[in-house]
């Protein structure tokens, strides 16, 4: 009989070994006020519009300025002014007792804020009323006591940290009440527009969820001043020719009015 060959070995694993088991626990209460926005941006028909720009001299000015100001703050400007002149951006669709469109006279921002807080990282949204009427500085200063100041010093933050505790069920059920049946309280507690970006961080958000009417989002502002501006738009309320327009007037705006204000800070 023939010699047998003898068997090859596996090579070594190079993974650990496993311990067999993972381990399950509770949503973290960071996350419930995430999961909310996401159960609800699922019954907005929210589109997104996108237009690449340039902000080559707004950028320019940022550079030499002898404050500095973040770009979420230009950007919440500028929408402010666009809100201001385009009723379209201050209107809401509500859906109870019978759909019915609410222009609100004034713009109200909502702004994500991530924070660690007692070792977990947190979502918040801090409400901005009318930035159209404030300065560049006056945002500035609101945004960066909304970073740095101690979570529980903050109203709308302390709110959401004892909302965050309560039952899934009483909180869906709050959530629909505000965004259904009185489009004031909607307005006084989600704003007319959102604002989110991860440009920070090197990096674009293509479609954040979104409950409001329009949210601005924005990737990040190259040396040359080249960006990509995203509005995603309830497609209730308009149509894209309206975003579309939006997207390159708010391009002007940042290029010269917002400049202007930038450059006369010094």
């Amino acid at each position: 009989m023939p010699e047998e060959l003898p068997r090859a070995e596996p090579p070594p694993s190079t993974l650990p070994p496993s311990s067999g088991r993972g381990r399950s626990f509770l949503l973290p209460r960071s996350r419930r006020l995430v999961t909310d926005t996401l159960y609800f941006s699922q019954k907005i028909p929210g589109q997104p519009l996108t237009r690449y720009g340039n902000i080559a001299r707004l950028a320019n000015l940022r550079k030499q300025a002898a404050v500095r100001i973040g770009w979420p703050v230009l950007f919440l400007r500028a929408y402010g002014l666009l809100s201001r002149e385009t009723p379209p951006l201050r209107q809401t669709y509500m859906p109870w007792p019978l759909p019915y469109i609410y222009e609100h006279p004034v713009s109200s921002a909502r702004m994500t804020i991530a924070r660690d807080y007692r070792g977990e990282e947190w979502v918040f949204f801090l409400q901005v009323l009318e930035p159209e009427n404030r300065t560049l500085i006056e945002l500035q200063d609101l945004i960066r006591h909304a970073r740095e100041a101690p979570i529980e010093s903050i109203t709308k933050f302390r709110q959401q940290l004892i909302f965050s505790r309560f039952p899934r069920f009483l909180r869906r059920i709050a959530w629909w009440v505000t965004l259904n049946v009185s489009a004031r309280k909607r307005i006084a507690r989600f704003g007319t527009f959102g604002v989110t970006t991860v440009s920070a961080a090197g990096a674009i958000s293509i479609k954040p969820p979104s409950v409001y009417t329009t949210m601005l989002t924005f990737g990040p502002v190259s040396e040359t001043g080249d960006v990509r501006l995203t509005i995603i738009y309830d497609h209730r309320v308009m149509d894209g020719m309206v975003i579309a327009r939006c997207l390159a007037r708010l391009e002007e705006l940042l290029n010269t009015v917002v400049a202007d204000e930038l450059q006369a800070i010094g």
